[in-house]
């Protein structure tokens, strides 16, 4: 079980657990620059392993979409982070409200973004 798979578990817990029924709820989903590198080194999908059912785009080695910083790689980027928001979202039963960010936590930009919204 890979790191990702067991944040959704306890997201799952967290969120429907009887004790934040009434709560809302912040994800943040941090180091953002490190998963857009990973997705470089590391297949997304992998099937019958894990994200079988990610459409893509996809990060192909030896083509721009590997090279971080690209239009092409950026496209991949967000296919993936949009992805993974919505294994998050779909984990809530509840129909609770929940606020999702994307962060880089040494980005004081966008930390100070996230804080003044």
């Amino acid at each position: 079980m890979n790191r990702i798979t067991e944040a959704l578990i306890l997201f799952e817990e967290i969120a429907n657990s009887k004790w934040f029924k009434q709560t809302s709820i912040i994800l943040f989903l941090n180091k953002r620059d490190l998963f857009a590198e990973k997705i470089c080194e590391v297949p997304f999908r992998v099937e019958r392993e894990r994200f079988d059912d990610f459409k893509g785009p996809y990060v192909e080695p030896g083509t721009p979409s590997a090279t971080v910083g690209t239009p092409e790689h950026k496209q991949c980027y967000d296919a993936a982070a949009g992805y993974l928001k919505e294994q998050f979202l779909t984990k809530n039963k509840g129909g609770k409200e929940i606020y999702v960010h994307i962060t880089c936590a040494t980005d004081t930009k966008n930390v100070e973004v996230v804080f003044n919204a």
